[in-house]
């Protein structure tokens, strides 16, 4: 269905409602400008004059009356999200989903993709195999909860829930969402409408006929706030000023691009570093000069952001003048995510490379125990109209944050992923301790590879140290080497970029895979998200809010005012 702009969606809204409370399954579409001529990019012209009723686009005015409502990124994602709109809509509870199509993306030229195939939703009822494991999780919850919001829509429904509930004794929340009766609003097993209060006490929550997807709520900071949020605490954490909005915009990075694991979440483990005294809050960072193109930076335990973004803005000015530079990072304390680092090189028009080095904390193949750490390698490559090229990875199969969400949850680990204290192979999360290295012997010999580029050439060795009889030896640092390569010591820039285009326009344009929602290069996608983020403020979850405003009210610092 589509729409003509936030009026033909406001007028269509019943109809749409209806669709919902029924469960049809429709894409429902239209359009507004984000800009109204005032912005960089197309003028939408005179027909949008003074037309400001929606400043933002009307995907939050569709969110009540949608199972799932959203605004296009881009013209080259916009089939895969109209493949994504259809999905949604058609699996189970089927119903309507909304995607705002700005005017200025309808404006763009069009480079002739098609919309990947609709995968058909899988079955809605589950087998006895697939029941039991639900079961076990019920009776080894502490503290379960059921979402619903259309169970009672279906013959049947209303009864069945009532008795599955008062079976197990499980709460039920019935948010404003539900579009019909589900469940008693007098019986003692009603738990209200906000599911909000238990996301920090829940284990699990079970969503009976709920929309789909599912997302806990979580703050909606903007980027400035949560940028100045993350500073002001990490200064009364003791970091000067200037270090505390340096490292703040690395979370904040990552917070963007969806990398949620070194977004604002790490704030208090900061927080704790610099308490414990782990990393320095006022450190003499030195610089050592060897050849012009060369350098040492030794950071005096500052936080990685501190000392990684100094090394990038050293490489850079380096690279200006020799072509191409090198500076190795030594004695620094956890360098967060490092694609940032090669990230701000390449916005300088330089090819950015960075190698970190850390703590045994994975596996090496023929090894019993941790013996290297899960050291990861970062690129970036300036394009002229794509985003950069950003490849950002670990040499481990799998993070250990992924095998504490397993161990939580009581899912099975893959195989292969991750091993005992001892390094035998489980996929038993209980057990597992480590990670398992990325391909075998290909992951560990890349590890060891980067242990000798970065801590060996920078003279603080950590591997032989950690295994060596010296208690020293175990003490938490990190080292690393960033390279930058300026492409106009090898011929024309301009060109060098149009290349790089060409080149991610041609694997762009190759047959995806059956099933495949289109052909993506390192980094295009959370480039996508850090576009959406930037706009609509990016999430932050629940139990990290606390933390975050927990910290806030022992500084004295008053967390700003954002949705939820």
């Amino acid at each position: 269905m589509l729409l003509h702009a936030a009026p033909g969606l406001l007028q269509g809204s019943m109809a749409i409602h209806g669709a919902l409370l029924a469960g049809v399954p429709m894409v429902v579409a239209s359009s507004e400008s984000t800009s109204y001529g005032d912005g960089p990019g197309q003028d939408p012209g005179g027909q949008w004059y003074r037309n400001l009723s929606v400043v933002g686009g009307p995907h939050g005015i569709a969110q009540p009356f949608t199972k799932w409502s959203n605004e296009a990124a881009g013209v080259h994602t916009l089939p895969a999200m109209v493949t994504r709109a259809a999905e949604l809509a058609w699996r189970a509870p089927a119903g309507p989903a909304y995607l705002n199509i700005p005017l200025e993306i309808l404006l763009e030229d069009w480079d002739g993709r098609e919309a990947a195939p609709i995968v058909p939703p899988g079955s809605t009822h589950s087998s006895p195999e697939e029941v039991d494991p639900v079961a076990q999780m019920i009776r080894e919850a502490a503290h379960p909860v059921i979402v619903t919001e259309t169970a009672g829509r279906e013959a049947g429904g209303f009864e069945a829930l009532v008795a599955f509930a008062e079976a197990w004794n499980l709460p039920v929340v019935e948010p404003d969402s539900a579009v019909c009766g589900n469940f008693p609003r007098t019986h003692p097993l009603h738990a209200g409408s906000d599911i909000g209060p238990w996301m920090d006490e829940a284990d699990l929550i079970l969503l009976v006929n709920c929309r789909a997807p599912f997302y806990p709520p979580s703050r909606r900071p903007s980027k400035a706030q949560l940028r100045g949020f993350a500073a002001a605490l990490l200064e009364k954490g003791g970091l000067r000023p200037e270090h505390a909005r340096t490292t703040a915009d690395v979370f904040v990075w990552a917070a963007l691009r969806g990398v949620d694991s070194h977004g604002t979440a790490r704030v208090p483990a900061y927080l704790e570093l610099l308490a414990k005294g782990v990393a320095n809050a006022r450190p003499q960072i030195t610089v050592e000069s060897g050849a012009g193109a060369v350098a040492v930076l030794d950071a005096d335990r500052a936080p990685g952001p501190v000392a990684l973004t100094a090394a990038a803005e050293e490489a850079v000015t380096r690279a200006r003048a020799s072509g191409i530079a090198a500076v190795g990072v030594r004695r620094t304390v956890h360098t967060g995510a490092i694609g940032y680092y090669v990230s701000k090189i390449a916005e300088q028009g330089l090819i950015g490379i960075a190698f970190v080095a850390g703590m045994p904390n994975m596996g090496y193949t023929g090894v019993k125990g941790a013996a290297v750490a899960t050291s990861p390698l970062a690129v970036a490559v300036p394009a002229e109209s794509h985003a950069p090229l950003l490849l950002d990875m670990a040499t481990a199969t799998i993070a250990l944050g992924k095998i504490r969400q397993a161990r939580a949850s009581g899912t099975p680990l893959p195989e292969g992923a991750a091993a005992t204290e001892d390094g035998t192979p489980t996929t038993d999360p209980d057990k597992a301790v480590m990670p398992l290295p990325l391909g075998g012997a290909k992951g560990s010999g890349m590890s060891l590879a980067f242990e000798l580029l970065t801590s060996v050439l920078v003279g603080a060795p950590i591997f032989a140290a950690f295994h060596s009889e010296d208690p020293a030896g175990r003490e938490h640092r990190q080292n690393a080497l960033l390279i930058a390569i300026d492409p106009a010591a090898f011929g024309d820039p301009a060109a060098f970029t149009a290349a790089v285009d060409a080149t991610l326009a041609t694997l762009k344009a190759l047959t995806p895979a059956d099933g495949a929602r289109g052909v993506f290069y390192p980094g295009e996608r959370s480039a996508s998200v850090a576009e959406r983020r930037a706009g609509e403020g990016a999430p932050v979850a629940a139990k990290v809010w606390r933390e975050l405003t927990e910290s806030a009210s022992g500084f004295g610092i008053s967390p700003p005012e954002v949705q939820v």
